[in-house]
């Protein structure tokens, strides 16, 4: 059987060097009925035009993967049935165009078979980071820039005439005074420069609506995993989705890069440099919230900055600028967060858009029970930096790394650390961009909802952590909405979620560059994406366990596509409910790659390269001795119904492959080694 199944397979080889595939990692020509006579030729060019088609190289495994697929696709038949299916994508992200659609999904749903080449591209910013070198060489000013140029690519790219003004110019203020103090106004005067610019074209009025509908419109999304009531005013003046459209990504972009000079390496020596005590009259009366050593206090047209002595002190209250020359301190204040202030238990005023918190050691306490703390832009930009430490930060909503129409980093760079918040934190962005990067230790991340990676509508959310055996656990707070018993919803680790029937998802991405970690979430997890948006999971090496409930590692659902990516390990994933490890819903995409180790996979209906409702689903394990754990239907390579909107006139695609040459376990009766078979509409199971 061997002996013949690699004659078959090499003949499959070489077809590919007679037929021309036009391909499945490539471009898709629109074939079969138009199903939208409303889609005008301008409408077809102008989505060609908006799609960025470089996403560089090939990388030697990315290379081999398309090849495989290539080959897999080896007639006429298959290939026009995986045009067709390409062509409903492209049709559905058409007559959606104005729902806020980023360009990595656009292109995913143009072209599925480069999803690990859009994956990478993804966190290739992330990658460089750790690969910077010497130790002093990753400094937070670095990584704030270098995400800062990231997102403004992403959110440049979603124009469909891309100028080179648009371009990201980072100017570093003048930080030449003999003055620390005054450095840091400066700095603080030009970041404010350009916030004023990334919201002049938002109106007054439109202001006010925004604050007085986002408590509102944040508890509703949490609660109904939607926005419809509160994201219009009452007489249906304003529109939340218009008014994010008149944001400029490229001034907020800017003011987080200048921002990120008080973290820079030339501030930090300077900071250090100071004798830790305070000089006449540069110390005011300060709030009874704000207790300890104090180097310098000053309320200035920014707001608030403070010195902190190297003794403990407590950070009560809210504060502009916060630099801490050391200690184990208590921050329960914004905390790095633009300020706001409450009236009648809704938002009344920003006080100021800038918040930054420069903590220089320590073990430190970061806690909040307020919306928008530790490291989150609302409206605005918020950087807290803390350079080492075994820290425990605990935050209610829109927390460590978050940004609500603005941009919002937390990096901590040395240290065990406990990260622990509610909702939207830990990397989470709704029309704005949120960041967590933990540069080393063992950590802790545990979260409610939409968290640890959350790509909202017109957003970017990362969590990136470089070294050290981590946690990741997500949900536990609400029940399942299946009513599946004893299931949570999870919403995040690499999710990217959309308001169905209103905004299309962000970019959702959970980067984890080494150590053995452990991946727990609810529902819709660990490379999800849902409603045009696009979720990734990447995890570099380490022996890893991933453990998830429905629509989890590697899935999508509704015009969305989904990733995960395991370049190295003995892995070992689990899928409780339906949909997971390459599974795709409803016009959507999505890949699950391990590319080394001895895996074990147990899924669930609609598993390991399984699609529906023309989905197109793609497993992919590389090499190793591995295990495979399923229900005897839907899944390993499985293309099932197409009865949503009476077929779209297209099919399904779900691909498994499994290569390396070992034996591995397949359930009895269901799948061998040293197979390759083509079930009905169209499942295609490969066993190398």
């Amino acid at each position: 059987m061997r002996s013949c199944f690699h004659r078959t397979f090499r003949a499959v080889q070489i077809c590919i060097a007679t037929v021309l595939i036009a391909s499945c990692g490539k471009v898709f020509p629109v074939s079969g009925p138009d199903r939208h006579p409303q889609i005008t030729a301008e409408m077809r060019s102008v989505w060609q035009r908006s799609l960025r088609q470089d996403y560089g190289t090939y990388l030697p495994s990315e290379e081999e993967t398309a090849q495989v697929f290539d080959a897999i696709l080896d007639d006429a038949a298959k290939r026009e049935t995986c045009s067709r299916i390409v062509a409903v994508l492209e049709e559905e992200a058409i007559i959606h165009a104005g729902k806020t659609i980023l360009n990595p999904v656009r292109y995913s749903l143009h072209a599925p078979f480069e999803l690990p080449r859009i994956g990478r591209d993804l966190t290739g910013w992330s990658s460089r980071m750790a690969c910077q070198g010497g130790e002093g060489d990753l400094t937070p000013d670095r990584i704030v820039r270098a995400f800062a140029f990231d997102i403004n690519r992403l959110f440049r790219e979603n124009h469909h005439a891309v100028k080179e003004e648009d371009d990201l110019i980072l100017e570093k203020p003048d930080i030449r005074f003999d003055d620390v103090e005054e450095s840091i106004l400066l700095v603080a005067m030009a970041a404010m420069a350009r916030l004023k610019e990334a919201y002049a074209g938002i109106s007054e009025e439109e202001v006010k609506f925004l604050l007085g509908k986002t408590s509102a419109m944040l508890e509703e999304f949490v609660v109904q995993n939607n926005v419809d009531e509160n994201r219009k005013s009452e007489d249906g003046k304003f529109d939340l989705l218009a008014i994010a459209g008149k944001l400029q990504y490229k001034s907020l972009a800017e003011a987080a890069g200048m921002l990120a000079t008080l973290a820079g390496p030339e501030m930090i020596q300077r900071y250090k440099r100071l004798d830790g005590s305070a000089k006449p009259g540069q110390v005011l009366s300060l709030d009874p919230r704000f207790r300890g050593d104090f180097v310098y206090a000053r309320q200035t047209h920014v707001g608030l900055i403070l010195i902190g002595g190297r003794g403990k002190n407590v950070y009560g209250g809210d504060a502009a600028v916060i630099i801490d020359l050391g200690g184990d301190d208590v921050y329960t204040g914004n905390a790095g967060a633009s300020i706001y202030e409450i009236e009648n238990s809704a938002i009344a005023e920003v006080v100021s858009p800038l918040g930054v918190v420069v903590d220089l050691g320590g073990n430190d306490r970061y806690i909040s029970t307020r919306s928008a703390s530790m490291g989150a832009g609302f409206l605005g930009v918020g950087l807290l930096v803390d350079l080492e430490g075994d820290d425990i930060y605990v935050g209610h909503m829109l927390t460590q790394g978050a940004g609500l129409m603005g941009i919002g980093c937390l990096m901590d760079m040395k240290g065990n650390d406990t990260y622990t918040s509610q909702y939207m934190g830990q990397g989470a962005g709704i029309f704005g961009a949120g960041l967590l990067f933990d540069a080393g230790g063992d950590d802790l991340f545990t979260a409610a909802k939409y968290a640890q990676g959350l790509g909202g509508p017109g957003g970017v959310g990362e969590l990136v952590d470089l070294s050290g055996d981590d946690q990741y656990v997500l949900g536990g707070q609400f029940g399942s909405g299946y009513g599946t018993r004893k299931i949570f919803q999870g919403y995040g680790q690499g999710l990217g979620w959309g308001w169905r029937g209103h905004a299309g998802g962000g970019l959702g991405i959970l980067h984890d560059l080494a150590g053995n970690d452990r991946y727990e979430a609810g529902n819709f997890a660990q490379g999800t994406g849902y409603c045009f948006g696009l979720g990734l999971l990447r995890d570099d090496s380490g022996d890893d366990r991933y453990w998830g409930s429905r629509y989890c590692q590697g899935v999508a659902a509704h015009q969305a596509a989904g990733i995960i990516m395991d370049y190295k390990g003995d892995d070992v994933y689990l899928g409780q409910v339906a949909a997971n490890q390459g599974a795709a819903w409803d016009v959507s995409v999505a890949g699950c790659y391990d590319y080394a180790g001895d895996d074990v996979y147990v899924g669930s209906d609609l598993s390991l390269g399984a699609a529906e409702q023309n989905g197109i689903a793609l497993f992919y394990d590389k090499e190793g001795k591995d295990i495979y754990r399923t229900p005897v239907k839907r899944t390993l390579g499985f293309g099932g119904r197409t009865n949503y909107a009476e077929g779209r006139g297209a099919a399904n695609l779900g691909i498994f492959v499994d290569r390396g040459g070992a034996l591995d376990g397949y359930p009895e009766g269901v799948r061998e080694n040293n197979v390759f078979s083509v079930d009905e509409n169209i499942g295609i199971f490969l066993d190398q």
